[in-house]
């Protein structure tokens, strides 16, 4: 936008603008002096003023309006409706007298104004309130572009217009954040339901890319530090995670202010610890929890293969007031702790009498008491009319949901009976998460059984694989079980032995085997993860000759990785400290003197032999000095380092309780 000033020169020398004092002498204008294009800029922007305060007509307009307005997407409206107001603003800058150019700049502000109200009303429903309030927010920053540049065009001189048309830049800079900032939170919804990766793999994929400066390990302790400071409750170690995993979620898909107030509503339902553990006691009450996660996983795949399926509209939307029948059902555990939270029934049986009830029963007496503003959303029709015959049809042409129960019939529209669905959506998420978190907190520990974990992906082979590059700088390239042994292709410039060891730890009690394979023409390595638990146990002396013991067990093409310069330095070592009088070495001395005769190591089994000789004589001045010698001069012991490892792993570590499976 380029603004033009009238000048003239000044009894100084210098020039200065119409109107305007003299930047150089500080020569104030004459009186009555005034700057044509100024005021014709400002004349232009008062009947842009006049025309921005004529309301539009409404007349005959129905709530509904806003819908054929934002067909568009939002981040093309919003770059409609940006670079409409550029337009407008450029031509009204170089002809600020022209009518067309001053209703055309008053067009455009009116548009976005409007658009940004319809935008509002758009985010009333769920999928859509998350992208189009960050439309409407995008919309409130192009109206303060305009505010910025309208300064610009009244400015009395040329420095003050560019430090206006600076400020306006700058906020132009920020106009598609709010809309990025979507995009990067649907970008992770579509990672978690990329249904060509097992569910952790989706669930690590997605937490990699939105936080990329936390590890895995460091995922639990972030998870807490954040979701403590978003809502400001007491927070579980595994219950941080989970809600990095559905905060974004309730941005993407559903409305995430009212997503947080149930949470905090169901949360502040659930502080009597003493009543969940009580609760927890009874039969089957902690085992219900975790099947749940499993049926909503399953509801939630059932989704999934719909859209992926399924183009008929009729059929998608049949389906999709399935699934919400579906996951009404499964959560009747969860409702049945509600309930009970609210109660002080006891017994072993209470629960599973209480769970056993009717699902809409539960949620209509939590309806009903403190909880309401929590199950409000759990209407009973969305867990009845779309199993019971023709009760719930839709009709593609009028774009309307029939429901048609004896207790409840109603007309609705396409989107407001998907809102519905996803508000109740939301309601299961909120109170899920907030008594799982409430639990987590208590101690009380929820697992999944070995099939449960199976189906949804939570295997150790999985879960090892995804831990395995904390352990290194390695990728995970594939991964796969074979036999009785995991297998790991790796794509990394790193020696493998140290992430093989650590992640053979994850396959004891699974399978006899490991393999990490980098990419590498070299020999496979073999070693036993016995001696390295002997190994780590280990300290002082014997921590060293477990050290050797580990390179005595390990093989590379039939090979003992022990060389003859280790014997050689630890001879020389366990040699000195005898003659000082540590006699505990002896032992390790024999043990260096077996590993030397099996090898046909003769210089070296002789000087054991010698070693140890002194224990019951005197010391020779030249066994010394060969000592010394060979202290100073061999090579200390030293792992070997592989791109291709095979870690042994024992079926049972001693102590170890059969695997367990944390719900994540």
């Amino acid at each position: 936008m380029l603004l033009n000033f009238q000048t003239l020169p000044c009894a100084c020398g210098g020039t200065r603008i119409l109107g305007a004092a003299c930047p150089d002498c500080g020569r104030t204008p004459r009186s009555g002096e005034v700057n044509r294009w100024v005021v014709h800029r400002r004349s232009g922007l008062t009947r842009v003023d006049a025309l921005l305060e004529v309301e539009p007509d409404t007349a005959g307009h129905s709530a509904d309006d806003w819908r054929p307005t934002l067909k568009s997407s939002p981040t093309r409206l919003v770059d409609e409706l940006l670079a409409a107001l550029i337009a407008a603003l450029s031509d009204f800058s170089t002809a600020p007298t022209s009518e067309p150019a001053v209703n055309a700049l008053a067009d455009s502000i009116r548009t976005v104004r409007t658009a940004r109200h319809h935008a509002l009303l758009a985010a009333r429903l769920r999928p859509g309130t998350g992208t189009w309030t960050a439309a409407a927010e995008s919309m409130t920053r192009i109206d303060r572009v305009w505010d910025a540049y309208r300064d610009a065009l009244t400015a009395d001189t040329m420095l003050d217009a560019q430090q206006h048309a600076r400020r306006a830049q700058g906020i132009l800079d920020t106009v598609r954040g709010p809309l990025t900032e979507m995009a990067e939170l649907e970008a992770f919804v579509g990672v978690l339901n990329d249904d060509s990766l097992s569910i952790p793999e989706r669930m690590f994929a997605a937490l990699s890319a939105r936080y990329p400066h936390v590890t895995l390990p460091q995922l639990p302790a972030y998870g807490i530090s954040a979701t403590e400071r978003d809502l400001n409750i007491a927070v579980g170690t595994n219950s941080g995670m989970s809600y990095l995993l559905l905060q974004p979620i309730a941005r993407a898909t559903l409305n995430p202010d009212v997503f947080r107030s149930k949470i905090l509503h169901a949360s502040d339902a659930l502080t009597r610890t003493s009543r969940l553990r009580e609760i927890a006691g009874m039969d089957d009450a902690v085992q219900a929890l975790a099947d749940t996660y499993r049926l909503m996983v399953e509801a939630a795949i059932a989704f999934t293969a719909i859209l992926a399926v399924e183009n008929d509209e009729r059929a998608i939307a049949r389906r999709f007031g399935k699934l919400a029948s579906e996951i009404y059902e499964a959560s009747a555990p969860v409702l049945a702790w509600y309930r009970l939270m609210t109660t002080d029934r006891t017994g072993s049986d209470t629960f599973n009498r209480v769970a056993a009830e009717d699902a809409t029963k539960l949620a209509a007496d939590l309806q009903k008491g403190p909880l309401a503003a929590v199950f409000d959303d759990a209407a009973r029709y969305l867990r009845h009319a779309p199993v019971h015959g023709r009760a719930l049809e839709f009709d593609p042409d009028t774009g309307v949901f029939m429901i048609t129960l004896k207790s409840h019939r109603e007309v609705v529209a396409r989107a407001d009976f998907i809102d519905r669905v996803y508000a109740f959506m939301e309601t299961v998420f909120a109170s899920t998460w907030a008594l799982g978190n409430a639990i987590d907190v208590a101690g009380i520990d929820v697992t999944l059984s070995d099939s449960d974990a199976l189906y949804m992906g939570f295997t150790p082979l999985v879960l090892t694989a995804l831990a395995l590059p904390a352990a290194g700088d390695l990728t995970v390239v594939d991964h796969s079980e074979v036999d009785d042994g995991w297998t790991f292709h790796i794509d990394a410039r790193v020696d493998l032995l140290t992430p093989a060891l650590v992640a053979a730890g994850n396959a004891v009690g699974q399978v006899g085997e490991i393999r990490l394979l980098g990419t590498t023409t070299e020999s496979i390595l073999t070693v036993h993860l016995t001696d390295f638990w002997a190994w780590q146990r280990a300290e002082g002396h014997a921590l060293q000759m477990n050290v050797l013991a580990f390179k005595a067990s390990a093989e590379r093409d039939g090979r003992s990785m022990l060389e003859r310069s280790d014997v050689q330095f630890m001879l020389a070592v366990f040699g000195i400290a005898l003659m000082e009088g540590d006699v505990r070495t002896i032992m390790h001395l024999r043990r260096l003197r077996t590993w030397a005769r099996e090898r046909g190591w003769a210089d070296e089994s002789t000087l054991a032999d010698q070693i140890i000789a002194t224990l019951r004589g005197s010391t020779p001045a030249e066994l010394t000095a060969r000592l010394v010698h060979l202290a100073r001069t061999s090579t200390q012991p030293r792992l070997p380092s592989t791109r291709a490892v095979r870690v042994l792993v024992p079926h049972r570590h001693e102590g170890d309780l059969a695997p367990r499976h944390k719900v994540p």
